[in-house]
């Protein structure tokens, strides 16, 4: 497991965790996941989640590296819902989400391999949704 001290479990899985979780998404959701990150789609799903595991590791090891004061100074411009405090751990809950998006963080954030219960909330589909997600993991 990588680890690095105050970083929250979900951002310390093994590779084979967010591979295997995100692969019980739908396409649609991976390829506008991917669209964001590197402006275009792959050829089929395996590459897609490839890809998303790729590049969330990438950026999990820079921030990993950066102290918490530094973290928190680089990422000033990111929302953080009201309510909660601007930690490390809400920092990159929020970093993370405005990268891949709620619905690939969702299924990132779970401990176990399954896919979590579907949100029927019509705020599911707001930029709410976003304050949300944070909300419920560290309000």
């Amino acid at each position: 497991m990588f680890e690095v001290q105050g970083d929250p479990a979900w951002f310390c899985y093994e590779e084979a965790h967010y591979t295997t979780n995100l692969n019980s998404l739908l396409a649609p959701v991976l390829t506008a996941a991917l669209r964001r990150v590197i402006g275009r789609s792959m050829s089929n799903k395996a590459r897609t989640v490839s890809a998303l595991v790729s590049h969330f590791l990438s950026i999990r090891s820079e921030y990993a590296l950066l102290e918490d004061r530094r973290l928190l100074e680089v990422t000033q411009s990111v929302f953080v819902p009201p309510g909660c405090i601007r930690s490390r751990e809400v920092v990159l809950a929020a970093c993370v989400e405005g990268i891949y998006g709620v619905e690939v963080c969702s299924i990132m954030y779970s401990a176990s391999n399954s896919i979590p219960e579907p949100n029927t909330n019509p705020a599911a589909h707001s930029d709410f949704a976003d304050d949300l997600v944070i909300l419920e993991m560290y309000g």
